[in-house]
């Protein structure tokens, strides 16, 4: 693509993919229907660290709560079964044999805690 009335040929634009966003656009990143439930999942656990106040704690207590955390499973779970509806997916609950078998809660989590997402 040329600029119009560029006076040098080497002023150009390679437009790549129609101009899409690129790993969408070339089949190699992954659809939206799939990205949505990593920012759904990012919205909640920023949610969470909102909860906890971590801005309002005194000075001297920040650096004794900055860790790591995995987004607990319920929230995970949570951000699944929206998306399992969005597809048109139902989802049945478990037996409590169902429970037992797989070892959970009939409520959830659905994984145990040695699952690793």
């Amino acid at each position: 693509m040329y600029r119009a009335g560029a006076e040098n040929q080497d002023d150009y634009l390679i437009l790549l993919s129609e101009g899409r966003l690129i790993n969408l656009g070339n089949a190699t990143g992954h659809p939206s229907r799939i990205m949505d439930g990593s920012f759904a999942n990012q919205v909640l656990a920023q949610m969470l660290m909102f909860e906890k106040k971590f801005a309002d704690l005194p000075a001297a207590e920040k650096k004794s709560n900055l860790y790591v955390e995995v987004l607990p499973k319920y929230l995970d779970e949570e951000v699944a079964a929206m998306m399992v509806g969005g597809f048109g997916g139902v989802l049945t609950k478990l037996t409590d044999d169902q429970a037992k078998y797989i070892n959970v809660n009939v409520n959830g989590p659905y994984k145990t805690d040695s699952y690793k997402y």
